[in-house]
């Protein structure tokens, strides 16, 4: 039997303002005690109904040095715009739910994603200190460094390059990134490999499961790749 949805709201909203209340004491004893705290913060959009929402989460230690990590909000952001000053504002009244005031503002880290929105310098860098975030950092690195490209020339896509391959130093990287792709493609070739073949045999007292062989049709490319990591290994060796 389902309960009534008038119930259940009211419960829900009930579980939220104690859990509020309970946190906000937790976060006045920590402020007044002079440690500082750090906030991440993140913006984006859904696919369908192209609403925004931010998210707001506070991590801080306790006197025991244990961490702890709070979600404060998950908002729908009724701006249409998401300039930086709109961002420290909508910020700025997720923190005075909590009752975390301008005067503690001097205490807050806030690390977000790189974005003008974020790091704007009429947003939040203007009142609190502000990190990027390391993993955002790392992903655009990866992303521009480690995958490859391709250009149009004379209206032909090129085949795939790396963006930074006569960089001095980088050749090497670049060598070990395209032998250990090849090395996966192996590897997924033996998993394509029929199932071990049942060598049961009557009166054995247990079962073995022998290896099968790679089938033929899948040799070659066991070959080849072999082959491609041989001559990349002595190519590096020459060198």
């Amino acid at each position: 039997m389902l309960a009534n949805p008038t119930t259940v709201s009211r419960n829900i909203d009930s579980r939220a303002w104690n859990g509020r209340e309970k946190l906000t004491l937790v976060l006045k004893k920590h402020f007044d005690s002079g440690l500082n705290v750090a906030c991440t913060l993140d913006l984006w959009m859904d696919a369908v109904k192209k609403n925004s929402y931010m998210s707001i989460t506070i991590h801080y230690i306790n006197e025991m040095f244990n961490l702890y990590a709070r979600t404060l909000h998950v908002k729908h952001v009724e701006e249409t715009s998401h300039t930086a000053e709109m961002v420290l504002e909508e910020f700025s009244k997720g923190l005075i739910v909590f009752k975390v005031t301008a005067d503690m503002y001097q205490q807050i880290i806030v690390v977000s994603d790189s974005d003008s929105n974020c790091c704007g310098v009429n947003g939040i860098p203007s009142a609190f200190y502000w990190l990027a975030c390391l993993d955002h950092k790392l992903a655009t690195v990866l992303t521009t460094v480690v995958n490859k490209t391709t250009k149009m020339e004379n209206g032909v896509r090129s085949k795939p390059f790396y963006r930074y391959k006569d960089v001095q130093h980088m050749l090497p990287l670049f060598m070990m990134i395209d032998a250990c792709k090849k090395a996966g493609r192996v590897l997924q070739v033996r998993e394509l490999a029929e199932p071990a073949q049942q060598g049961v045999q009557a009166g054995e007292r247990n079962s073995m499961k022998l290896a099968a062989p790679l089938p033929s049709k899948h040799q070659g490319n066991v070959r080849r790749a072999r082959a491609a990591l041989a001559n990349e290994g002595q190519a590096k060796q020459a060198q």
